[in-house]
């Protein structure tokens, strides 16, 4: 199994290596998604998560794919569920780099773009890692998250929810 899990762990990686095709990208992107539905493939990609998303930034492009965009925010998310896990390993490593490609995610999403999931699943991620850490919502608040949300909460909807969310958990 192990082997199994650490042969697509680098398959993932490898198909995110600039320059990716945008069908590689979204590929891995969902691969490493997908991962996080069993504990022994989580957490192998969960050590190897730094490498992962240095691939999966491509898709933080304005003219990503709104399936890759999504992939990439799914990450994300599923990486910040694990924030606070004891068992999970070095989190607060990856943390500035999964903050930091979700803050650029929101700044670069093309408006109309139909990218509201990806938007969505991006703040849940983001203020779940600003509960997590004293330090990365630091950094949250530095790179300009609150302002992003406010902006964002004029949206309305579940993103203008998350977007007011966010701006409490940064509080």
């Amino acid at each position: 199994m192990n082997e199994l899990v650490t042969a697509m762990m680098h398959a993932c990686a490898r198909a995110s290596q600039p320059p990716a095709s945008p069908g590689n990208l979204l590929t891995a992107g969902r691969l490493f998604c997908n991962a996080f539905k069993c504990a022994g493939s989580r957490k192998i990609f969960l050590l190897n998560a730094s490498a992962i998303l240095d691939g999966l930034c491509a898709a933080t492009l304005s003219d990503a794919k709104p399936a890759t965009r999504l992939a990439l925010s799914t990450s994300l998310l599923n990486v910040s569920a694990f924030a606070k896990s004891d068992d999970c390993l070095p989190i607060n490593d990856v943390a500035a780099q999964a903050v930091s490609a979700g803050v650029e995610l929101l700044l670069t999403s093309p408006p109309g773009s139909g990218d509201d999931d990806a938007k969505f699943r991006a703040l849940c991620a983001l203020g779940t890692f600003a509960v997590a850490s004293s330090d990365t919502k630091a950094l949250l608040v530095d790179l300009g998250l609150g302002d992003i949300a406010e902006g964002m909460e004029g949206l309305g909807g579940k993103i203008g929810d998350a977007a007011g969310d966010v701006k409490t958990a940064l509080m």
